[in-house]
């Protein structure tokens, strides 16, 4: 039997729960940009969660993904083939995780609300 710590362990790292969570975070921007005047309390909660949502996947990706890059870097500065042979796995999903953290970045720009005056 599954007991609970792994069972949120695996669901919250998940890559499609993660998906998901970008997924809905767009999809709350993107409906509540355009609208005219104040927004209901529903609509404001709903883009608070969307935006924390996004800011924790920039944040998490945007760390992780610096850091792939920089230890992948180092590591083909390196003169050992080992260090050399490593540095790829670093560096591709480095560079992959701050893809996704701009994209995350992009996003929140663009669908950000602006006041009216």
């Amino acid at each position: 039997m599954i007991d609970l710590l792994s069972f949120v362990v695996v669901v919250l790292f998940n890559p499609l729960t993660l998906l998901a969570v970008f997924a809905w975070a767009v999809w709350m921007l993107r409906g509540t940009a355009g609208l005219p005047g104040p927004l209901s309390d529903g609509q404001r909660r709903g883009r608070v969660l969307a935006l924390v949502a996004l800011v924790v996947l920039v944040a998490g990706f945007g760390l992780c993904g610096g850091a792939g890059t920089v230890m992948g870097l180092v590591g083909l500065r390196e003169t050992s083939a080992e260090a050399r042979a490593y540095a790829p796995l670093f560096l591709v999903p480095g560079l992959l995780g701050l893809a996704v953290a701009s994209l995350c970045l992009w996003l929140m720009r663009r669908y950000r609300r602006q006041d009216a005056p």
